[in-house]
């Protein structure tokens, strides 16, 4: 059948088809010290991949204040301006920009039922467009009742969620994997939590467990950009007893991160 005109004319960048762009995610608006947090690993992701990142951090907070003039959920995407494959065996030299928002969602969450499944990002500390396989696991998990999935590396250790860092807690300390050895995305609300508790004198360990090991823990929570902590009920066939130590640790631990969220 002969393509139209209509049919050959597309907005879509050819980058995007092949997942090949970095993005972050943030609620707008939010502090300077935050949204430099999320541009320097947007920075580095894209440079990882070799996309072109000509944009500065003024820059980028004009364009999102001149966007939103109400509270988002926002998502800046760098996409390399190519025409095809061919366009991979030379050094890119242009991106462009895309920056769209959608509502904010309610702050409380139910706790979570969460299931585990055996899942390794090739790039796990890059956020990159390439996500069909997770977000394929994700829906799967949902249709099996869960709220969320939580992948469990070739060593059998529980590594993160679809878009949120893992957290357990056990006697009033704090544990999360290492994006370095276990393989996790280094989460910016991630990263604030183990700033709070470095403030506040809140041990934490650097360790990820396996499904076995977690039955022993007091409470689990997932983090990131958009709903901060959410607490995690269940894990497969393991009901966290959360007693009152381990759930306050958690709201401590919330309400640390919404105070630097809202530019403090």
């Amino acid at each position: 059948m002969e393509r139209t005109e209509e049919t050959r004319k597309t907005d879509i960048p050819v980058a995007m088809y092949y997942g090949y762009t970095v993005f972050t995610t943030l609620c707008w608006p939010l502090s300077d010290a935050l949204l430099a947090l999320h541009l320097q690993r947007l920075r580095h992701d894209a440079g990882f991949l070799g996309i072109p990142f000509p944009f500065g951090d003024a820059q980028i907070r004009s364009l999102l204040a001149e966007r939103f003039s109400q509270p988002v959920v926002a998502r800046i995407t760098v996409i390399p301006e190519i025409s095809g494959f061919a366009d991979l065996t030379r050094t890119l030299e242009t991106s462009r920009l895309e920056i769209s928002g959608r509502p904010v969602p309610d702050a409380a969450q139910a706790p979570l039922t969460v299931k585990s499944v055996d899942y390794e990002k090739r790039f796990p500390a890059v956020k990159h467009g390439a996500l069909a396989e997770p977000l394929l696991l994700k829906r799967q998990a949902l249709q099996q009742g869960a709220d969320e999935v939580v992948w469990v590396n070739r060593y059998g250790r529980i590594t993160e969620a679809t878009t949120a860092n893992v957290f357990f807690i056990r006697e009033g300390i704090l544990y999360t994997p290492d994006p370095e050895n276990d393989g996790c995305l280094p989460g910016i609300t991630r990263h604030e939590i183990l700033a709070w508790a470095k403030r506040k004198g809140v041990d934490v360990k650097i360790a990820a467990f396996s499904r076995n090991e977690a039955a022993g823990m007091d409470g689990m929570f997932l983090t990131n950009a958009v709903f901060g902590l959410c607490e995690v009920a269940r894990l497969d066939d393991i009901r966290f007893p959360w007693p009152d130590s381990a759930r306050n640790l958690a709201g401590w631990a919330a309400q640390g991160v919404a105070y630097t969220h809202a530019g403090h």
